[in-house]
């Protein structure tokens, strides 16, 4: 085996050792034969298609075409790895999107290592590859494929994509286009225009693949806020005419937004890109003044006029006036300072970049509550702007606050209003329950005139109540100190007195109805305790009146039960002294007027008029009553009463006794 590298010079000698004359030495390689005395040798740059082939070597004589010794060798080279053409030989791709691609080598001996390098720097991307080796043992060679995933952006379109294959015999390239797509890149220029131009244009650059020409654009303030959407869209913006005077309008930054279908490193489809464009203008006194042409200040304070002023190329001075008198910085100070102030910019408030001109001013009296005027210089011109200072002190304390009347439900107070401070006052007046600590406020919408006495009547109050009441007056910036404190009672009002007579008449009644009730059950009892000390006496009597074995005992005892149960239809009390307890005003009146009024009675139903039938008699003579009701002779002796009864009559009390408890 006689070892090379495939393309690299190779040498090959045969010699001869010995012989006598020196022998000749044939050298066949490749077909072709290469003699000489002793040795014979060749040297060549082997082909891989040489690999393999067998050498000879003879050595005799060639006279007499005589060779006695040959020897044979073959070919075992090193081979180049053979890389198979990209095809087609262009990658298309996308600058946010990962791509795969492969390469393979053969027939290398041994095998090769295989790269990738990107770009005309050549830069080494192999690590972001792998490869599988592949051997061929009937040839003794491999097949190595490697394969590559790797993101590119923009910068690397139309650049090559390289695969290169490697060993010791040599090495073999080949290469791709990369064709990486990308979204929109947007340059806008940045512009000042002079206040005079007209006309006015805002340059684009849109770098893409694929290409576009075309963007929306939109205008918007430094601080963001959007003012207005163009109809151009064109690359090159042509700002719309307007009059010189608003030209500074067009200030801000011009956002130009584009498209092509792909997607961005920002992750968004549509892209944009902005300038920033500034148009001159004189002096501008800005919107956000439009509620401050009326400033305020304090008696013997100082105070401070403050106006935004938008400029740009700057003002070149200031100057303030009173009337047409330039004020000197004796005692007005000027100051100015960087601000962010609010224009109105094709009908949107924006904030911009401006000025905040300060006049002090020391020490205010009354002559100092007037009229200013701010005048801005740039070049032989200026603009001017007036503020009216007014004066902003708090109203003084109202005077003479007094108490004029109360009634029932309300009072009634005065006072004298004072200055005012300056500004419109309205009064007000706390007031609140002695002893409480919160207060209650009424407002009062009444005449400012000095030196006259005001009224108010503060109504629906509580009557018979102890109230304190104070006031002050406020404006639109601060309220005065309170008054004194006044304190006074509202009136008792007639219907509570008439309430308190009648709650005192009521409670009359039911002291009188309670004794009555406690009269009513001490008869009622006595009877009972009389009627059975005269049950042997009247034993006779009952049964010559058909009356058989009852006994005056049981008879008094149903009595004085039906009686208790007219009084006491629902409760079962056994002790009298309970029953007294339980019983209540509304049973002690009604029920006996209800006794009245079923025996033909008159009723009685005032206080008074019971008393006084009951208060004079005896627990005998109520009784007694109750009989001569009936018809029957009043008798004083307990006995006499029951010898009246004929046998008629005393069922016929009971059974009226029974119905007027049933009826109860």
């Amino acid at each position: 085996m006689i070892p090379g590298i495939e393309g690299q010079d190779m040498t090959i000698k045969c010699t001869a050792t010995g012989g006598q004359p020196q022998p000749d030495v044939q050298l066949v390689v490749l077909g072709s034969t290469y003699t000489g005395k002793q040795s014979a040798q060749l040297t060549f740059k082997p082909l891989s298609s040489n690999d393999g082939y067998t050498v000879t070597c003879q050595a005799g004589y060639t006279d007499i075409n005589y060779y006695p010794l040959t020897v044979s060798a073959h070919f075992h080279l090193k081979l180049k790895p053979v890389l198979s053409l990209f095809a087609p030989d262009t990658l298309n791709t996308e600058e946010t999107k990962d791509f795969d691609v492969s390469c393979q080598s053969t027939g290398s001996r041994p095998a090769a290592t295989m790269y990738w390098l990107l770009g005309q720097q050549r830069t080494n991307v192999t690590s972001d590859s792998t490869s599988q080796y592949i051997h061929d043992s009937s040839t003794d060679t491999y097949k190595v494929i490697s394969n590559l995933k790797y993101r590119v952006d923009r910068s690397y379109n139309g650049q090559k994509l390289i695969c290169r294959a490697s060993n010791v015999a040599g090495n073999m390239e080949t290469s791709l286009i990369l064709n990486v797509k990308f979204a929109p890149s947007i340059t806008v220029e940045n512009k000042t225009f002079a206040e005079s131009q007209s006309s006015r244009q805002i340059q684009s650059t849109l770098d893409s693949n694929p290409p576009v020409n075309t963007c929306k654009w939109h205008h918007r303030s430094k601080y963001g806020e959007h003012i207005r959407d163009l109809s151009d869209n064109n690359q090159i913006l042509t700002l719309p005419t307007v009059s010189e005077n608003i030209r500074y309008h067009d200030t801000g930054e011009y956002i130009c937004t584009a498209e092509n279908g792909i997607i961005g490193i920002n992750g968004q489809l549509k892209q944009t890109g902005s300038g920033y464009v500034i148009s001159n203008a004189a002096p501008v006194i800005t919107a956000d003044n439009k509620d401050n042409t009326t400033q305020y200040g304090k008696f013997g304070k100082s105070t401070e006029l403050k106006v935004n002023v938008y400029s740009i190329p700057k003002y070149s001075s200031i100057r303030w006036y009173r009337a047409n008198t330039y004020l000197e910085p004796n005692k007005y100070a000027t100051k100015e300072d960087t601000a962010i102030v609010t224009d109105v910019f094709h009908g949107i408030d924006v904030h911009l970049d401006g000025y905040r001109v300060t006049l002090t001013i020391s020490n205010l009296k009354e002559d100092d509550f007037t009229n200013y005027i701010l005048r801005l210089y740039y070049s032989s011109q200026f603009v001017q702007h007036e503020v009216t200072l007014e004066s902003a002190s708090a109203p003084e304390t109202p005077s003479n606050f007094t108490i004029t009347s109360s009634s029932e439900t309300s009072i009634t107070v005065q006072w004298i209003p004072e200055f005012d401070g300056g500004q419109a006052q309205i009064f007000y007046v706390e007031y609140r329950i002695s002893g409480t600590s919160a207060w209650l406020h009424q407002e009062i919408k009444t005449s400012n005139k000095l030196d006259t006495y005001n009224l108010y009547t503060l109504s629906r109050l509580q009557d018979k109540t102890t109230y304190e009441l104070r006031m002050y007056a406020k404006n639109k910036f601060n309220k005065s100190q309170h008054t004194d404190i006044e304190k006074t009672k509202t009136l008792q009002s007639e219907a509570q007195t008439s309430s308190n007579a009648i709650i005192g008449a009521v409670g009359g009644v039911v002291v009188v109805s309670l004794i009555v009730c406690a009269i009513i059950i001490s008869i009622l009892i006595f009877k009972k305790r009389k009627g059975k000390k005269q049950t042997k006496t009247n034993t006779g009597f009952y049964e010559n009146s058909g009356f058989q074995n009852m006994q005056i005992g049981d008879e008094y005892e149903e009595v004085v039960s039906k009686s208790e149960n007219v009084f006491f239809p629902d409760t079962q009390q056994k002790q009298t002294s309970t029953t007294y307890e339980s019983l209540g005003t509304k049973h002690a009146v009604d029920v006996y007027d209800d006794l009245e009024n079923r025996k033909g009675l008159p009723s009685s139903k005032s206080t008074s008029k019971t008393y006084e039938s009951l208060g004079t008699k005896d627990a005998v003579d109520v009784y007694d009553d109750l009989v001569s009701r009936k018809g029957l002779a009043s008798s004083k002796p307990l006995v006499d009463h029951y010898e009246a009864l004929s046998t008629q009559d005393k069922p016929n009390l009971y059974e009226e006794l029974e119905n007027e408890k049933g009826s109860l």
